[in-house]
């Protein structure tokens, strides 16, 4: 390699290394040993990660441990064993731990695996004493993220795309790294790493966008998309920081064990964008861990709080979480076992939607189902002999039904309790009857009534609409 070539490739090094230590942030300090944990796959990303850490790992005082989690797909084998040698040379400790993939590609399991992870690595950091989870996404994987959340729908928080750091544990210095500058760097330091074949798997929605939908943007539209969607994700970043900040300024009242209020008049003089941003704060307080609500459900709550004139009322809101008001203060607070919604039975002519305390349920008649649902979000029956009127009404005591591909029937408070469903929760279910007969436990398992067959015409499905009940 001649002088000038030997110029480029060390400027480039030097490029990559000053990006992924100012991707460090505070979370690395000089003056005190700082344990890290690197959660690599063995992939070009992760082995770019290894490197650069370990050769910062002196300047900065790091203490480093490296973590493989096997989910046993084909290639792991080969990765597990190549990032093996990798931390033998380098000196660096490796964890390897497994969990079981279903071996379905699609988005549900990509999720599933994906949380998973998630909870091993965070609890062998607290293991090991570490500060942090140090993850390898690039400013690729931001703009495939932020095209993707797009698609299906989401907000300001939404479009914040992947966080630099969140949560206080996870770490990710390599967002402004590009895809090429990984390669570049990997081929100028000769390192090898191991491809998972199933990143090219086009059944996996994520993959699609990296692979046709991205390529084709950049070909037809925009050469530099990658960088307005990274451009994007920061603007959205900032402004949601900022939202945030000022709702986080207003004094919540947590007097009360079982409720988080605001006074009224305090609230009706925010920016309507700060009142959503509180209220997803109080939302924290009282929701489950990493639930959050639908944009309809915040509006409406903002709408009735907000509403000049209206004296008292209160809204259920999924996951037995209440929102209340009147004249002095709104908020939020639990629902206890003494306030569990009152029986209800509503009647369903034709294909809609209805209400029902804390979501909704969609019916339709199609020629044919595609999918015939889960049994828990979805479900699909024979509209022959699961004919309208229907009726959606509140679990009565001792209601039995035969669950699909089930063996014998079986109370429905059973089904709940076998689903792991919490007692409280379990009076928020519903059941669909087409007559007598229960078609759905709606939100947990269908029955085997009205099955779809071959000689079947008509479908009728139903639906659960907004968060699951879960």
């Amino acid at each position: 390699m001649d002088r000038q070539g030997k110029s480029r490739r060390a400027n480039q090094l030097a490029h990559v290394t000053a990006l992924v230590r100012a991707g460090l942030g505070d979370v690395a300090s000089k003056r005190k040993k700082t344990g890290l944990l690197l959660a690599c796959s063995g992939g070009a990303d992760s082995t770019l990660l290894l490197d650069v850490m370990d050769r910062l790992s002196t300047s900065q005082n790091l203490s480093l441990h490296v973590m493989y989690v096997d989910h046993g797909s084909p290639h792991a084998s080969k990765a597990r064993k190549s990032l093996a040698r990798r931390c033998a040379r380098r000196g660096l400790p490796l964890i390897v731990t497994e969990i079981e993939d279903d071996g379905r590609p699609n988005q549900g399991s990509e999720t599933r695996l994906r949380e998973a992870r998630f909870d091993i690595l965070y609890l062998w950091m607290q293991k090991l004493g570490c500060q942090a989870v140090v993850l390898g996404h690039t400013a690729d994987d931001q703009a495939e993220t932020l095209l993707w959340r797009i698609m299906r729908g989401t907000g300001q928080k939404g479009l914040a795309g992947i966080r630099s750091f969140r949560d206080g544990w996870v770490l990710r210095p390599m967002l402004g790294l590009t895809r090429a500058d990984v390669l570049s760097y990997l081929r100028a330091r000769r390192l090898s790493w191991v491809e998972d074949p199933s990143n090219l798997d086009t059944g996996i929605p994520r993959n699609l966008v990296r692979h046709e939908l991205l390529p084709w943007i950049r070909e037809h539209v925009n050469p530099a998309v990658d960088k307005a969607l990274n451009r994007l994700a920061q603007v959205s970043a900032r402004d949601e920081a900022f939202l945030y900040s000022l709702a986080l300024q207003v004094d919540l009242d947590r007097s009360k064990e079982d409720s988080v209020e605001v006074g009224r008049i305090l609230l009706q003089a925010l920016h309507p964008a700060v009142q959503a941003r509180l209220l997803l704060r109080m939302w924290d307080v009282f929701g489950p861990e990493g639930s959050s609500l639908e944009l309809e459900q915040l509006n409406t709550v903002i709408e009735r709080w907000s509403k000049i004139g209206t004296r008292s009322g209160s809204l259920d809101l999924p996951m037995a979480v209440q929102a209340w008001w009147n004249q002095k203060s709104v908020g939020l607070r639990k629902i206890t076992s003494h306030e569990l919604p009152a029986p209800f039975s509503v009647q369903i002519d034709g294909p809609g939607l209805v209400e029902f305390p804390g979501a909704r349920l969609g019916t339709d008649l199609l020629s044919k189902a595609k999918d015939l649902g889960d049994g828990r979000l979805v479900a699909c029956f024979d509209a022959d002999v699961a004919r309208f009127p229907l009726t959606l009404r509140s679990i009565r005591p001792g209601d039995i039904m035969r669950p699909f591909k089930g063996r014998g029937r079986r109370k429905l408070a059973r089904i709940l309790i076998d689903a792991k469903i919490p007692r409280l929760k379990r009076h928020f279910f519903p059941v669909l009857l087409s007559g007598e007969q229960i078609l759905w436990l709606v939100g947990c398992r269908r029955s085997d009534a009205a099955p779809i067959g071959e000689k079947s015409g008509r479908v009728l499905k139903a639906w659960l609409e907004g968060p699951s009940l879960y």
